[in-house]
């Protein structure tokens, strides 16, 4: 194969990936996957269930068999074997409240050649409940395995006590919670956040602390034997990162760790693919969001006063890093 063929199809694969999101997407949102879950069904009774035109169902459904999501016998439509615990809500691997939130990422992502024109991201309302609980949650879906991984890599010997920063569903912290029975968790987040994190980590409710506030303005407590900013530095502009890793230094115990996990770019923050198009993610989110290399967050820790450690990679896009304080 020539390679200006090549190069052609590979382009129009990356340009035409929108339409794949869109109908998988779409069919979470509207309850494709949950109807399927409970039990097989033809294109008329499913969209009845799901007050849709058949003629669309239909097509739907076409591109998730071909696909291989879905498998259909000829009459009736199910889940794919290999895809029914990320797709059923009662899957083990459940990936359902992630693609909600992905559906109303791609509704922002729209109007990217308006932001890149105006600097600013598209004006939304204060986020309701509903998009709060599919975000949350969301990120307990991703990171249920990630966490595991994550606590691998830090390698800190059976902490005592720990600090989650941006807390968002616990599940970085659950993974110590399930392994050491002595362990004392804070987790810091916003109120209604930290309400959704107690009734998942229910199970360790008396080994559990909730900050409610904005982590730059709350005082931390502590000492803690590890700090955690899992997914959180992206939010934020250099400097409010540099000011807030000062600020948990001062957190931690003497010889505690700082372990930050995040889509880190290369060096020259062109690459990999996940981390860079995760920068205009945040692009789109807010002002000041960005995306950042380990070389940055290594500057902070030095900043603060911390020793880099290690990094590691978490998963196939997203790695960590540990920063230590010194002993006194």
């Amino acid at each position: 194969m020539k390679t200006e063929q090549i190069a052609r199809e590979r382009f129009m694969r990356l340009a035409n990936g929108f339409r794949a999101s869109s109908v998988i997407l779409t069919a979470v949102e509207m309850g494709f996957f949950h109807q399927l879950a409970h039990h097989p069904q033809d294109a008329r009774e499913l969209s009845a269930n799901l007050g849709i035109v058949e003629r669309g169902a239909v097509r739907v459904l076409r591109v998730l068999t071909a696909f291989g999501l879905v498998v259909y016998d000829g009459r009736l439509y199910r889940i794919h074997d290999d895809y029914l615990p990320l797709l059923s809500p009662e899957g083990e691997a459940y990936l359902g409240d992630i693609c909600q939130h992905n559906y109303r990422l791609m509704k922002r992502w729209i109007n990217l050649d308006e932001t890149l024109r105006t600097g600013r991201p598209p004006k939304r309302g204060p986020r309701d409940s509903a998009d709060l609980q599919s975000f949350i949650l969301g990120m307990e879906n991703i990171s249920r395995r990630a966490a595991h991984d994550l606590k691998d890599g830090i390698g800190v010997p059976r902490p005592k006590t720990i600090l989650d920063l941006g807390s968002g569903p616990g599940t970085y912290s659950s993974a110590y919670l399930q392994q050491y029975d002595d362990v004392h968790v804070t987790l810091l987040d916003r109120p209604e956040v930290n309400q959704i994190a107690r009734v998942i980590l229910e199970a360790y409710d008396d080994r559990i602390t909730c900050i409610d506030g904005d982590m730059f303005e709350v005082d931390f407590g502590g000492p803690y034997d590890l700090i955690m900013l899992n997914n959180i530095i992206h939010s934020w502009g250099d400097d409010h990162n540099r000011e807030l890793v000062t600020k948990t230094a001062r957190s931690l115990t003497p010889g505690g760790r700082l372990a930050i996990k995040d889509f880190f770019t290369h060096t020259d923050r062109h690459g990999p693919e996940h981390a860079t198009l995760f920068g205009i993610n945040m692009f789109l989110a807010n002002e000041h969001a960005g995306v950042y290399s380990y070389e940055d967050a290594i500057a902070w820790g030095d900043a603060a006063g911390l020793q880099f450690e290690r990094r590691f990679m978490v998963d196939s896009t997203s790695g960590a890093l540990v920063l230590r304080k010194g002993e006194i």
